[in-house]
C-alpha cells in the first residue's frame, strides 16, 4: 500500500508541469495515433455555422477540425443499402484562425503523423478529391474512367465499405501511403506523390511478403522514404525501393497483444489493452516496455495513450491524474 501511495505521489509530482492533461478523458473522448476525438456532440462553435458533432486535435498541434456527421440515405446505391451518417461539414482552424470550410460528402479523415496536416477525401459522383490542409489548402481532383459530367448533379456517391481504400498523409504534404483492404489486405501499399491524377498505378510500391499478408495490423508513412508498417507479431522499417531497412521482432510475452502504433519523434510506440512497448525508428531496437499484468490495482488501460512534451501518458485507475513515463531519454537531440 506504501509503494502504491509513492508510486501515485511521484506522478502526481510529475505532472504538475502537464495541468492541461490533469483530467480524465470525457466518457464521449478517446486517442487515436495522437489525435483526441470528441464524439458525440451537439455544439455550436464560434465561427463555425453549423452544430459540430465531432472534434478532432492532435495532442501537439495548432490544427483543430470540426465536423458534423448527418444521416445520409444510400437507398439509391443498392436494394439493401439503408440511412447511416457521414461527414457532410467540416471546418478547420489553425489556432483561432478559419484556414477551411467545406460541404459535401467526405470520407478518410486524419492527420500527419507529427499532426499538423489533416487530410481528408471528399467524394463526388464518379470523382473525388485530395484535400490536404495545413498552413494552406491543396486541393486535387481524380475522375474515374467513366466520368460523367452530366450526372454530377443528380447524382449522389455510393459508399462501398465491403472494401475501403486508406490513404495516410506523410509528414511531408506532398506524399500519401496509399492501400486496400477487403477481406484481408489485397494490394501493395503504394507511395504516391500528390497530386494524384489517375489510379495508383503510377506510384511506388510495397509487396508484403505473402506470409506476412494475413498478419498485417496497420501502417505508417513519416515521409517519402521512411514507412512502417505492424503486423501481429513484429514492425518492419522499408524506404520506397521496396527494400525493408530492419525489422524488429516484438517480445516473446507480447506476441498477439499489441494492435496498433503511432509514430513520435525518432520513436515508434506500439500499444496494446495491456501493452505497450517503445522502439528505436532507427534501427528498431527495444527502448522500453510496460505490461498491465501485475499492475491491475494502478493501471488501468493503454487503449488512450499519447505523447506530449516528450513525456509518454496514460490512465492511473481509479484516479483523476494520468501516469507519466519520461521519454527524454530515448529522444535524439
Amino acid at each position: 500500500m506504501l509503494s502504491l501511495f509513492k508510486y501515485t505521489l511521484s506522478l502526481a509530482v510529475l505532472m504538475c508541469s502537464f495541468p492541461s492533461l490533469s483530467q480524465q478523458l470525457a466518457p464521449n473522448q478517446y486517442v487515436d495515433s495522437q489525435v483526441i476525438v470528441t464524439f458525440d456532440l451537439k455544439k455550436k462553435v464560434e465561427g463555425i455555422d453549423f452544430e459540430v458533432t465531432h472534434i478532432h486535435q492532435p495532442v501537439e498541434s495548432d490544427l483543430t477540425v470540426y465536423m458534423a456527421k448527418k444521416p445520409y440515405n444510400t437507398e439509391h446505391c443498392s436494394a439493401d443499402s439503408g440511412t447511416f451518417s457521414v461527414i457532410q461539414e467540416i471546418a478547420v482552424k489553425k489556432g483561432n484562425k478559419l484556414i477551411w470550410r467545406g460541404s459535401g460528402y467526405f470520407d478518410a479523415p486524419q492527420f500527419s503523423p507529427d499532426g499538423q496536416i489533416f487530410y481528408v477525401q471528399r467524394l463526388h459522383y464518379r470523382r473525388h478529391e485530395h484535400i490536404v490542409i495545413n498552413d494552406k489548402v491543396a486541393i486535387s481532383e481524380v475522375k474515374y474512367a467513366n466520368y460523367d459530367k452530366t450526372a454530377e448533379n443528380i447524382s449522389k456517391p455510393c459508399y462501398n465499405y465491403e472494401g475501403v481504400d486508406v490513404l495516410l498523409i506523410s509528414n511531408i504534404e506532398t506524399s500519401l501511403l496509399a492501400y486496400y483492404v477487403h477481406d484481408g489486405l489485397e494490394t501493395p501499399l503504394h507511395i504516391c506523390k500528390l497530386p494524384i491524377t489517375t489510379r495508383y498505378n503510377k506510384c511506388l510500391s510495397i509487396s508484403l511478403a505473402w506470409q506476412d499478408i494475413n498478419n498485417f495490423y496497420d501502417a505508417k508513412i513519416a515521409n517519402h522514404n521512411e514507412i512502417y508498417v505492424f503486423f501481429d507479431n513484429k514492425v518492419i522499417r522499408y524506404n520506397n525501393n521496396n527494400k525493408p531497412q530492419w525489422t524488429s521482432n516484438f517480445p516473446a510475452a507480447l506476441k498477439g497483444k499489441l494492435s496498433k502504433f503511432f509514430l513520435y519523434k525518432n520513436l515508434i510506440i506500439t500499444q496494446g489493452r495491456n501493452d505497450i512497448a517503445v522502439y528505436s525508428k532507427d534501427n528498431g531496437a527495444l527502448l522500453w516496455q510496460r505490461s498491465i499484468v501485475g499492475e491491475e490495482e494502478v493501471l488501468a488501460t493503454f487503449d488512450s495513450i499519447y505523447a506530449v512534451n516528450n513525456q509518454l501518458i496514460f490512465q492511473i485507475q481509479g484516479t483523476t491524474i494520468y501516469g507519466v513515463q519520461d521519454l527524454n531519454q530515448f529522444i535524439l537531440k
